[in-house]
């Protein structure tokens, strides 16, 4: 269940006192589908005595049924869950249907989700389309990301980068981090626009001040390579670092090669050896040849100290590699 859906929910019934209970509870047995689902937050995020799971679930379908869209939400995202009601993936996408054709964007979206990736009904890439397109014509960046996604990858659909970069535009412009990388990555390869290397940056910027690994380490190969940006070895170096210890395989085994050459660093080798180590370990072939390179260039001691670096580098997840 969504974090800000939980939070208006439990402003709700926080806001909910014993005479405004006793009121909404007569509304709903009147079949007030707006009581109904007041009251369904009661018994079900209530505490104390009024606190009802059952009775709660009871009356929550009972709104939803009556078409409050509130309800036909929440109930699909319980079913969705697991965790208040046992999970039912195609009664939740029932619900969410019911909430998009309201109009409901948040529902739009998970209907749209789920047709896509054919979770609790048939896989239906066209009909994710149109709710995912429903959904983000309402802003919703999420469902603006995933219609960028679909004809990004021109999966089950056309491949069109034109509206692919559009849909990824709004998104990244409303702080999506993986449409901030992507669009990033659009202009980096020349897709559907011009090779553009200082936007392809301005976005893996954004993105990798958001934590985005891959974003990171493209920002670092751009200062490595002076390709949009002046080169310069020390911020390589910094976004290098940050992908490394975030499990990047790629910035691990360039992180090594920085401190090989001693480009933005001092040179190194035992902690060169460390991360062409870890980025092996990995699976990196490149990093395996740079690892037998490198224990060819240290002493003994040396390398011991590089394989003990490595470890525990690794098992403290990335918090303790530095000599």
């Amino acid at each position: 269940m969504s974090k800000i859906l939980l939070i208006l929910l439990f402003i709700s019934v926080i806001a909910l006192g014993q005479s405004d209970f006793d009121d909404i509870k007569r509304a709903a047995e009147h079949g007030d589908s707006d009581a109904l689902y007041k009251l369904s937050l009661v018994y079900i995020f209530g505490d104390g005595a009024q606190r009802d799971l059952d009775k709660g679930i009871k009356f929550l379908r009972s709104a939803a049924g009556l078409g409050n869209i509130n309800s036909q939400l929440l109930f699909a995202e319980i079913l969705t869950n697991g965790e208040l009601a046992k999970e039912n993936l195609a009664e939740a996408a029932f619900w969410f249907l019911q909430a998009a054709e309201q109009g409901n964007p948040l529902a739009q979206y998970n209907l749209a989700k789920m047709m896509a990736y054919g979770e609790g009904i048939p896989m239906n890439a066209n009909q994710a389309v149109k709710w995912y397109r429903l959904a983000a014509e309402q802003g919703n960046i999420n469902a603006q990301f995933e219609l960028g996604k679909m004809y990004d990858n021109g999966k089950d659909v056309p491949e069109i980068d034109s509206e692919a970069i559009k849909w990824y535009r709004l998104a990244a412009v409303e702080g999506h981090v993986d449409a901030q990388f992507n669009l990033g990555v659009m202009y980096d390869n020349g897709a559907a626009v011009p090779e553009n290397d200082v936007e392809a940056i301005k976005w893996y910027l954004r993105a990798s001040e958001q934590g985005h690994v891959n974003a990171q380490f493209n920002l670092g190969v751009k200062y490595d390579n002076g390709e949009g940006v002046p080169e310069n070895d020390v911020e390589a170096i910094k976004w290098y670092r940050l992908a490394a210890e975030q499990g990047n395989a790629d910035a691990q085994n360039n992180l090594g090669l920085m401190y090989a050459s001693g480009q933005g660093v001092p040179q190194n080798m035992t902690l060169a050896y460390a991360w062409f180590s870890i980025s092996a370990a990995l699976g990196l072939d490149n990093a395996r040849v740079n690892k037998t390179i490198a224990a060819d260039r240290l002493a003994p001691e040396q390398l011991t100290m590089g394989q003990n670096l490595a470890t525990k580098c690794f098992e403290s997840h990335y918090k303790h590699c530095d000599l």
